[in-house]
């Protein structure tokens, strides 16, 4: 590993736990190394907050001079005026002449003029140590602007005999378990980890989900659920005002305090559902059921994750689990059940 790699590595280190919280923005790590000591080091701040550079200089304990100190930084600082002045202007007026960037920015209104407005002031910049760990850490971010939608990770559970709930007789309502109990805690942990989670009707109507953080740490996700027609009652527990709460309707429904409404074009449903994502910066999402739903992103091919869960359950008969024609990536053990997980390339 290189000396450039080796603080990148440390730089990303500082910004992996800080995806959620800084969301709609990427989350950043930042150091600046002077004589091969880090002097100042910071992370993206949650939304609204500090950069990572302006964290990693307000570390720094004494003013010493900086003209002969290296700013390692996972991804191309902004030039543009946000929530937040941009960094350009404070890494300009430290004095660093050298600067180490991890990957560019995909956001239009930075995506390489962050560099040039450092080089143009007589910055040494560097691009590429570690690009695509960079890019990895921040595929939700990269993806949201270079694809204009949400990042998509499809998430079910399946029995062994491949169904996803057993058929429901006479207007039945409930959860029919397939998993561990105990495997709760990793669904509700992946929760945590993106900006919303989305069910169809039937899905709401007959499991009455809460869609909340609740077995593990963490932000509770936005909580969108179709309603095409207006058929949701208004008792169900996603409209308990725990999260934020969205209804996709092609009907013109009020909204209340513990809802908003969504108009949305359901004949081109795909297209419109990420439009609308977008519109909101809402950066990621899961798509968590039911079949009819899953099986639309499937069949467009618009997807970047799935995490298939199978138990040792098994129904006999029911509504058939979706289909990925491709092998997993990886898989993984959790309590008595099998997590498959696939990427979408």
């Amino acid at each position: 590993m290189s000396v450039h790699e080796k603080y990148m590595a440390a730089c990303l280190k500082l910004a992996t736990p800080g995806i959620r919280a800084a969301m709609p923005n990427p989350s950043v790590g930042a150091m600046i190394v002077h004589n091969q000591e880090i002097i100042g080091a910071g992370c993206t701040q949650p939304f609204g907050g500090n950069h990572a550079e302006v964290e990693a200089f307000n570390a720094i304990s004494s003013s010493e001079n900086l003209s002969d100190a290296t700013l390692y930084v996972t991804l191309e600082p902004c030039s543009h005026h946000g929530n937040t002045p941009p960094c350009t202007d404070l890494i300009i007026q430290s004095g660093i002449k050298h600067v180490v960037i991890g990957s560019l920015d995909p956001n239009a209104l930075v995506n390489g003029s962050g560099i040039n407005r450092l080089k143009s002031s007589g910055i040494n910049v560097e691009v590429g140590p570690m690009q695509a760990e960079c890019e990895l850490l921040n595929k939700r971010f990269y993806t949201f602007h270079q694809k204009k939608r949400p990042y998509i990770i499809l998430k079910w559970a399946q029995t062994a005999d491949g169904f996803i709930d057993k058929l429901r007789k006479n207007n039945e309502e409930g959860i029919h378990w397939i998993t561990h109990p105990e495997t709760k805690k990793i669904t509700h942990q992946w929760r945590s980890e993106e900006a919303a989670i989305v069910i169809g009707t039937n899905t709401a109507i007959n499991d009455n989900p809460n869609l909340t953080v609740r077995a593990a740490s963490g932000t509770n996700p936005a909580r969108i659920i179709l309603d095409e027609d207006d058929k949701l009652p208004k008792n169900l527990s996603l409209f308990d005002g725990a999260s934020r709460t969205i209804i996709l309707s092609k009907k013109k429904l009020k909204s209340s305090k513990n809802y908003e409404v969504w108009n949305l074009n359901f004949d081109n449903f795909i297209s419109e559902f990420n439009n609308a994502l977008f519109t909101n910066e809402i950066l990621s999402v899961i798509v968590e059921g039911g079949g009819q739903l899953l099986n639309s992103f499937l069949k467009q091919g618009v997807w970047d994750e799935a995490r298939v869960l199978t138990g040792n359950t098994q129904f006999g008969a029911g509504l058939l689990a979706p289909k990925i024609s491709s092998q997993p990536t990886s898989l993984e053990k959790f309590n008595d059940d099998q997590i498959s997980y696939y990427i979408n390339d």
